[in-house]
């Protein structure tokens, strides 16, 4: 009942998922987009109303995503840094 590498092999050319934790995350991460995308393709904006309670997990998840980017431009939290991101809330 060992893993060798005839075995991995095998399970790579299924598709097997070895980071469930990663695809998990990718996987919610892309849904979330393809959310966006279908928001902004019937209201042509992504301006998220936030008296709407079902816009609130779209609304969290862009939150996140202007933080993270943030983060990755090297911005503090505090930044006035105005960013052109075309995603904005009411």
């Amino acid at each position: 009942n060992t893993l060798n590498s005839d075995r991995i092999q095998q399970l790579n050319s299924i598709g097997f998922i070895w980071d469930l934790h990663k695809h998990s995350y990718e996987h919610s991460w892309m849904r979330m987009y393809q959310e966006l995308k279908i928001f902004q393709s019937k209201h042509k904006h992504v301006i998220l109303p936030k008296h709407v309670e079902t816009t609130k997990p779209l609304r969290e998840w862009l939150r996140t995503q202007r933080y993270q980017y943030k983060l990755y431009m090297g911005m503090s939290k505090n930044s006035r840094i105005k960013v052109d991101c075309r995603f904005t809330e009411e």
